[in-house]
């Protein structure tokens, strides 16, 4: 589930935005993802004032789980 907040903040570049779209809290956002990096010991994005920017493993790692929606025919937005 973790991987699936982290896709939506990737994709919409905004905590705020992933939290939107997912119905959840914006904090709620940042710890899953923050949680998320600890467990594969990697920063994934980086966050600023403009916004969220992935870092190269935060694309590697983004890549594989958009690999792994389409192999299990999620439908991505």
């Amino acid at each position: 589930d973790d991987a699936r907040v982290f896709i939506e903040a990737a994709r919409t570049g905004s905590l705020n935005r992933a939290a939107l779209r997912l119905g959840i809290d914006a904090a709620t956002v940042g710890r899953r993802v923050s949680r998320l990096e600890t467990v594969l010991k990697a920063t994934l994005l980086i966050r600023s004032a403009t916004g969220l920017e992935l870092t190269s493993a935060g694309q590697e790692f983004l890549s594989a789980v958009t690999q792994a929606e389409k192999a299990m025919g999620i439908a991505a937005d």
